[in-house]
């Protein structure tokens, strides 16, 4: 009798202990092989992945990627880590690993779980998810206090610092070789009025790297720089204007000058709507903290003129020639987003452009940086997804189907919050016992004050994660009755959606009423040959560019709706997913009809569409078809 299969699962959370560590993942995949072969287990060659510098934050790991894979494809009985906090740190990612490899016969075993399948198994399991995440958050806030006391008493703390700089012991010093570009793109900008584009061009044409070690740069790099205080000069005057504490000031030389590294001045968090992302925000003003750094030597007439040059600068969501319908909603298999490209020929004194999506990493590490990279011309992608949502507004009851199945699960787990709002019960009224004999223990003298305290810190904190799922789970009781009525508003929804995709149309006439005609006040005329004029086919042009550019909008929002989620492999097919039932789907590498790789067993005909999805399939197919394109690498200049 063969052996069940695992898969031995390592992780750690930074890439600093991926590099500097190293013997702890060695020290987790040895202690999982030996704990493999204790349970029984096989391990089969490839089995053995790593996750090196991923947060347990999130489930968008590489190596946790190849593992839900792998359990998807069948064969895999139990997926093995050290302890359960290498899967996530978060309990309702770890809920959703559970119940995704349940569907395929796997369970997710780790080396420090207490229990068993058991309700008070899986009771003693949620416990120790939640001191997980209590860990995690008084680390983090532990950190960040020690950061912001560094800060205080002058000291940078530890991070990567700005271009031109090097740290060391809590102080940025000048790199003098590095700071001469510095200087070299306020003076470009500042004194010389070049564009922040035209010092993008000139450091990638010499090979001028940026902070990170990456070959290419953007303009977002430069306006950061340019408004970094890191390179304005500050007299000790002014720091203490910046609210520098006397004490740091007093360790300065009064004739000198000094630069200010901001520390607290932003956050960062995840956006929740759209795409996930996370986004920057500016904290309140008195909450920064200046910490004084060594004049970076750049003339201070220089920076001011720098950002007043670059002020009024806004960046068009739009990208200027084109709207990028999924742009942050494609991925590559390596896990990092695809970015835009723009590749240019003039030939026969006509500029042609060609627009393509590629791995962000491949883009700014130079070629060969991703072996999954490759460059997808944008309108055949954008055409393909266009008609992968036309063919679900056509058989909304593909969507449907995952629907009700989804409910069906949630129904499934919620009918159980009854029995686990009584373990939760249980659990408070334990731990009230425990720590009612712990205080009579600390009375009688029995244990010291450092045990006690120590003790109750650890009740405490089970105490706040069973609360939390008592009152998450008396708020989901009354969702049952919102569970019955969601197919129904989904489907209505989903019927919608040909509306949402159609939009107001405009017709666009060959003519039009001359400027020596047209009145604010409205008055009658005559339609005469005198009165119209034919449009130019520029106007024409700009007309229909713009209607497209509507349309675009439209479907960009509705994707952000469906909550799409598309990853494009090397040989051109796409995999999506997303929400209402939108998910595990394939479009192969053939544009011309998705229907057959979405469904994979598909016996009956689709119905005939209506007027307006035939004009869009028609749209569909002049975005997706074959054409000839200009190669990236053809181009003599690319932005």
């Amino acid at each position: 009798m063969s052996k069940p299969s695992a898969i031995l699962y390592a992780r750690v959370s930074t890439k600093k202990q991926a590099e500097e560590d190293r013997y702890s993942i060695p020290q987790q995949l040895t202690a999982l092989r030996e704990y493999a072969a204790r349970e029984g287990y096989a391990v089969p060659e490839g089995h053995e992945i790593i996750d090196p510098g991923h947060s347990g934050a999130t489930l968008e790991r590489p190596g946790l990627d190849r593992v839900r894979d792998l359990v998807a494809a069948g064969g895999v009985s139990a997926v093995l880590a050290q302890d359960r906090d290498r899967f996530a740190r978060e309990p309702a990612y770890l809920f959703i690993l559970q119940e995704e490899f349940a569907e395929h016969g796997c369970s997710l075993r780790a080396m420090n779980s207490r229990g068993d399948e058991s309700p008070e198994g899986e009771l003693t399991d949620g416990v120790l998810d939640q001191l997980a995440k209590y860990e995690r958050a008084k680390f983090m806030q532990r950190a960040r206090r020690g950061k912001l006391q560094k800060a205080r008493q002058g000291k940078v703390p530890g991070r990567r610092p700005p271009m031109g700089f090097v740290y060391s012991d809590g102080e940025f010093w000048v790199d003098e070789a590095r700071m001469a570009h510095v200087r070299r793109m306020f003076r470009m900008i500042g004194l010389e009025g070049r564009t922040m584009a035209a010092v993008t061009r000139a450091f990638e044409r010499d090979a001028v790297q940026t902070q990170g070690g990456a070959k290419r740069w953007d303009a977002t790099t430069i306006r950061r720089m340019i408004d970094n205080d890191v390179y304005l000069a500050h007299s000790c005057e002014e720091l203490a204007a910046k609210n520098v504490s006397p004490d740091v000031i007093a360790r300065l030389d009064p004739e000198g000058d000094y630069s200010v590294f901001w520390f607290n001045r932003q956050r960062h968090k995840k956006a929740r709507t759209g795409p996930k992302r996370n986004i920057r925000e500016d904290n309140d003003p008195s909450e920064w903290v200046a910490v004084p750094v060594p004049d970076a030597g750049v003339p201070r007439e220089w920076v001011e003129r720098a950002r007043a040059s670059v002020k009024d600068n806004v960046r068009s969501p739009d990208a200027g020639r084109r709207f990028w319908e999924l742009k942050s909603l494609l991925f590559c298999p390596c896990g990092r987003r695809l970015t835009t490209f723009a590749a240019l020929r003039k030939y026969k004194s006509r500029t042609y452009f060609n627009y393509y999506y590629v791995c962000s990493h491949e883009r700014r590490h130079g070629s060969g940086a991703c072996s999954h990279a490759r460059y997808h011309t944008a309108k055949q992608v954008e055409g393909r997804v266009r008609q992968l949502i036309l063919d679900l507004i056509r058989r909304p009851e593909v969507m449907m189907e995952h629907v009700r199945e989804d409910v069906e699960r949630e129904k499934k787990r919620l009918k159980n919050a009854e029995r686990e709002k009584v373990a939760w019960a249980e659990e408070l009224g334990k731990i009230k016992r425990r720590r009612d004999a712990l205080i009579e223990m600390r009375a009688d003298g029995d244990i010291t004050k450092e045990e006690f305290r120590q003790k109750v810190a650890e009740l405490d904190a089970c105490k706040a994660a069973a609360e939390r799922e008592l009152k998450a789970l008396v708020a989901d009781s009354g969702q049952l009755e919102t569970l019955d009525s969601l197919p129904g508003l989904v489907e209505e929804y989903i019927r919608e959606l040909p509306y949402l995709v159609q939009g107001p149309q405009r017709i666009i006439r060959d003519h039009m009423v001359k400027e020596d005609h047209r009145n604010d006040e409205f008055e009658p005329y005559l339609l005469t040959p005198e009165v119209l004029r034919e449009r130019r086919p520029e106007e024409r042009e700009e007309l229909h560019h713009t209607e497209e550019r509507k349309r675009s909008k439209r479907y960009r929002a509705m994707y952000e709706l469906l909550g799409l989620k598309i990853v494009a492999q090397k040989d051109g097919t796409l995999d999506v997913s997303g929400a209402f039932g939108v998910r595990n789907m394939e479009l192969g590498g053939e544009p011309t009809s998705v229907w057959k790789s979405l469904t994979r067993t598909n016996a009956k005909e689709l119905p005939p569409p209506e007027s307006f999805l035939r004009e869009e399939e028609d749209r569909c197919r002049d975005r997706s078809g074959p054409r000839r394109t200009l190669s990236p690498r053809s181009s003599s200049r690319s932005r």
